[in-house]
């Protein structure tokens, strides 16, 4: 008897092995940042969406600030400089991708919306299944809904605006009823926002 989520064993040997970042083609881990925690400005080969369960966190970019509460993370393309920053004490839960079983997954760095169903399967995937093996698939259901939802996220335009210490911006998000598959048709129009709003340092 098959169990829903597991892969059958005879495509389960044609699949690549796991590369040593990357346990699993899609995984979650779990983070406890204490109050203020500064963080530090690092990149990886894997794709990343941040999403806080409980806090306040920020991921300051290249391009600028992005403030996450519950039930908004940020989805972080492969390579791109990024530091995460708790406010208070925060519960994190990183969504990992390898960008080589799933190149189209996460492929801009952009706002998602996340459902109250999406945060539960997050939350409890980063609690129960950090590197399932031996759980009977329930492990791998969970993560597979996850690579499947992501996508239908609603995600938002980004307007960087001036404040009063240039050159630091925030994201100030517009959301918009896309989900990341439309993330590239957007990209012109994000461009075009961040131009108009967004007037040249003093």
């Amino acid at each position: 008897m098959s169990v829903v989520g597991q892969i059958p064993p005879a495509i389960a040997a044609a699949l690549p092995a796991p590369a040593p970042d990357a346990p699993r083609a899609v995984f979650v881990r779990a983070f406890e940042y204490p109050q203020g925690y500064p963080g530090h400005t690092h990149r990886h080969r894997l794709a990343q969406v941040v999403y806080p369960v409980r806090g306040v966190v920020s991921v300051e970019a290249s391009t600028g600030t992005s403030v996450l509460t519950r039930l908004t993370a940020l989805a972080i393309p492969p390579w791109l400089d990024h530091r995460v920053a708790a406010h208070g004490n925060a519960s994190l839960r990183s969504v990992f991708v390898d960008p080589d079983r799933h190149p189209t997954l996460v492929t801009d760095l952009v706002t998602l919306h996340v459902s109250e169903l999406l945060h539960e399967l997050i939350r409890e995937a980063g609690r129960h299944y950090t590197d399932f093996d031996d759980d009977g698939g329930v492990a791998a259901a969970v993560v597979s809904l996850i690579v499947q939802l992501l996508p239908s996220m609603p995600t938002s335009v980004s307007c960087w605006k001036r404040r009063a210490a240039w050159p630091e911006r925030v994201n100030s998000a517009a959301p918009l009823a896309y989900g990341l598959r439309f993330t590239r048709a957007m990209a012109s129009c994000s461009d075009a926002l961040r131009t108009t709003f967004m007037p040249p340092p003093c």
